[in-house]
């Protein structure tokens, strides 16, 4: 007797069950209705997936820009009166800067008063300003 032979006692019972159960003509066809569906299904089931991430994705970043616009520091309210006010002080120190400018700056100051600042400015602006050192 080889590795692949029954003992005669088991071929007879492996005999008597094969002519017992043969599978019917449209079994294939179920089964493989079946494979389909279930295919399907997982392919809709990645699609709602992927949309879930995408849709918790721009939640985070919706919630990470209004956090950050809320936490934002305050601008100073400037108002007319404290613009012309500004405009008499810069005058009184004497920087040399032509009346042109002084009012185009308090106008800029003035009309961004509403904005949100990104940054805080630090130094000076690319050489710019003038030090005495210079």
């Amino acid at each position: 007797m080889t590795g692949d032979e029954l003992p005669p006692d088991l071929a007879a019972i492996e005999q008597a069950l094969r002519g017992l159960c043969q599978p019917g003509a449209a079994l294939r066809g179920r089964v493989m209705a079946s494979v389909q569906e279930e295919l399907r299904g997982s392919e809709r089931a990645d699609f709602w997936q992927y949309a879930a991430g995408v849709a918790a994705v721009f939640l985070v970043l919706l919630n990470l820009s209004v956090t950050v616009a809320a936490v934002s520091p305050p601008t100073p309210g400037l108002d007319r009166n404290t613009v012309a006010t500004l405009r008499g002080q810069l005058d009184q120190m004497q920087l040399g800067l032509p009346a042109d400018e002084v009012n185009r700056q308090c106008l800029l100051l003035w009309a961004g008063e509403q904005l949100v600042p990104y940054g805080r400015p630090r130094g000076s602006a690319g050489g710019m300003s003038e030090s005495p050192d210079r």
